[in-house]
């Protein structure tokens, strides 16, 4: 009965086996978790960004790129990738600096942990 390929099954998937209770649990702490784009709201985020842009003075010509960018930077990387690459637009003087707070601000708002 022991040497059944049944009894060593329930052993391994976690049935009447001594190895059922050795089950690593994996704890939220421990992993690194960074503010991102919170994906859920993102139709509302990319409405805002669109808003927010098409009041600003950036030129149409980088618009794409740069809404492009934005996105996969907050989305991808972290918020504060995000928002460095803002500051570094707003130095280049690609984007004003009422444009860049409203977007640092959008950022904060739609910000979540993962």
């Amino acid at each position: 009965m022991i040497g059944t390929p049944e009894v060593n099954n329930m052993a391994r998937f976690g049935g009447k086996g001594p190895n059922r209770f050795n089950k690593k649990k994996i704890n939220p702490g421990e992993r690194d978790r960074r503010p991102m784009l919170n994906l859920g709201k993102f139709e509302y985020f990319k409405y805002d960004l669109n808003e927010i842009l098409s009041r600003s003075d950036i030129e149409d010509n980088l618009l794409g790129s740069f809404k492009a960018s934005l996105i996969a930077k907050s989305s991808k990387m972290s918020i504060q990738d995000a928002k460095d690459y803002i500051i570094e637009n707003k130095e280049k003087d690609a984007i004003s600096s009422d444009t860049s707070d409203r977007l640092c601000r959008l950022l904060d708002r739609y910000t979540r942990y993962r």
